[in-house]
């Protein structure tokens, strides 16, 4: 059973072509998922983008602007469908753990599919996330 990070992109991106972790690190919020991530020891990490889907830390991406949240509930389905077939391939859905870090937009018709998920800040403002994440580990 690995234990498996989905942490959901950021609207504040590098201007230029290059890695996933890095398109997103502009992103204190994200920074903070990730070293999150580290303190826990996930054994994998997958980044969701609006645009790409399933993304890994290394896979090369060119900067977008599109936000799921403003997209066709046809859209958000059928990303969701590319994004779950995508994890079929990559981890075990059901025996791995899901450390969930992306909001109800990008989950929204994923959790039904991923049994063992965990949200350490389900229900929580960004702000209050982002106080989590520094703190955690102190």
């Amino acid at each position: 059973m690995a234990k498996i990070a989905l942490i959901g992109c950021t609207s504040r991106k590098q201007d230029y072509k290059c890695p996933a972790i890095e398109m997103y690190s502009k992103s204190n919020y994200f920074n903070l998922k990730l070293d999150y991530c580290r303190k826990i020891n996930v054994d994998k990490i997958y980044i969701l983008s609006a645009k790409y889907g399933l993304l890994e830390p290394e896979d090369i991406i060119e900067p977008y602007n599109i936000h799921l949240k403003e997209t066709s509930k046809d859209y958000r389905l059928t990303w969701s469908e590319n994004v779950l077939k995508d994890l079929k391939d990559k981890t075990d859905l059901e025996s791995d753990e899901f450390i969930i870090l992306a909001g109800n937009d990008y989950m929204k018709y994923l959790l039904k599919h991923i049994p063992n998920n965990f949200n350490p800040v389900k229900g929580l403002g960004i702000g209050q996330q982002m106080k989590f994440f520094k703190e955690f580990g102190d």
